[in-house]
């Protein structure tokens, strides 16, 4: 129909990162560029699949914790110009 701007995609996909266990929690300490990094590793995500052989049409991130939205901006940035992670053509990221 009309209302799939975009057929390709079909799935929607969630993924969580850090996964780290309770021990290491206290010890490690990882910067936001490393959690926005890790989000969109495969290894991050709840489904078997590979991301990077698609594209994104939007994509959501929630931080915990003591993050300062500068740091979250400036990895947001970097994934941008970086161009690693693939959006559709249309969407306005």
């Amino acid at each position: 129909t009309n209302l799939v701007p975009y057929p390709r995609i079909h799935f929607m996909l969630s993924s969580y990162a850090p996964v780290i266990s309770a021990e290491k929690a206290y010890h490690e300490q990882l910067s936001v560029p490393e959690i926005t990094n890790a989000v969109f590793e495969p290894s991050s995500m709840m489904a078997k699949c590979d991301p990077r052989h698609g594209k994104y049409m939007a994509c959501c991130l929630m931080y915990r914790g003591d993050v300062v939205p500068k740091d979250v901006n400036a990895a947001v940035a970097t994934i941008k110009t970086k161009r690693t992670v693939q959006f559709v053509d249309w969407c306005p990221t």
